[in-house]
């Protein structure tokens, strides 16, 4: 029997948060809140840890858990071009 054409797609069941994903995997993390830094300076300037605690750190969605985190030293240089 061919599927009807006007038919809802199924519910997807709702996305976690990346806490609530590391929560659940019982992984230790801190979440530091602060404006957005664009720049390495900018992070000297503004952040609350040495500047050798610093990570660069990319979280991006893939429609579904689970996320593709990406972090790097922040002193070192970082190309996302890949991502």
């Amino acid at each position: 029997m061919p599927s009807d054409p006007t038919a809802s797609p199924p519910a997807r069941p709702p996305r976690r948060t990346p806490e609530e994903i590391l929560r659940a995997a019982g992984v230790a993390f801190t979440v530091h809140e602060h404006e957005p830094v664009r720049t390495y300076a900018e992070g000297v300037a503004r952040l609350p840890f040495p500047p050798g605690a610093m990570v660069k750190t990319l979280a991006l969605e893939t429609g579904g858990d689970p996320y593709i985190n990406s972090s790097a030293n922040r002193e070192a240089p970082t190309a996302f071009g890949i991502i």
